[in-house]
């Protein structure tokens, strides 16, 4: 038995290399020849009031369960001082409502909780994906709106270009030209501004000359 972590008084030691076999009123726990690990009944047709569980609901239920590292307070033998990981039997029972004491965990129902804890994770990791989809598709349709809006820019801007360079062809820069022709003053005014000026020289005449202007 060296090596198997139980040696010394008050212990119990099974030497079965065809098996060991429990049976109870509930079923049947076994260890098979040559294996470490425990079997227990779990058969359909050994279960009444089968009800189906929630899977996210069970993750809810584990997300908000302690969990914690922790070592038994009367191990004072080989195992004194070993820690072991896992919740409390009271918040196990909490939150799940199983089992048929709130201060033992019954392997069964901590598998039971773990398998459905982790159908839970997978269908919100499903939602996700789900909802990333929508976001790639809708990311998709962005792209291609996008690209649509520079295909006509470039158009635009090519049409643009086109006819700026026409523009430049033919001479006209768009601004103001000089047609050649000076500003000549109104002939009208000139000849009004004459017939004042003489008009003048003629009444300072005859004030010279000592006549009177009527």
């Amino acid at each position: 038995m060296n090596g198997s972590g139980v040696t010394g008084a008050e212990t119990f030691h099974v030497k079965a290399t065809g098996g060991v076999r429990f049976i109870t009123g509930g079923g049947t726990t076994y260890i098979s020849g040559g294996s470490t690990g425990w079997s227990t009944t779990s058969t359909r047709s050994a279960k009444t009031n089968v009800e189906p569980v929630e899977p996210s609901a069970v993750l809810e239920g584990v997300e908000s369960m302690p969990v914690a590292t922790w070592e038994y307070t009367g191990d004072d033998g080989d195992g004194a001082g070993t820690t072991h990981i896992g919740p409390m039997a009271e918040d196990f029972h909490e939150a799940f409502d199983v089992g048929d004491s709130d201060r033992h965990i019954n392997s069964i129902n901590a598998d039971g909780v773990a398998l459905a804890a982790i159908k839970g994770l997978a269908e919100r990791l499903d939602e996700r994906e789900e909802r990333l989809d929508d976001q790639r598709g809708r990311l998709d349709e962005l792209e291609a709106e996008n690209e649509a809006l520079r295909e006509r820019l470039d158009a635009l801007e090519a049409r643009r270009l086109a006819a700026d360079g026409g523009d430049a062809d033919s001479g006209i820069d768009g601004g103001d030209t000089d047609s050649g022709i000076d500003e000549v003053d109104d002939p009208g005014t000139e000849g009004d501004d004459g017939a004042a000026a003489g008009v003048s020289k003629t009444v300072a005449g005859s004030e010279s000359a000592g006549g009177e202007v009527r």
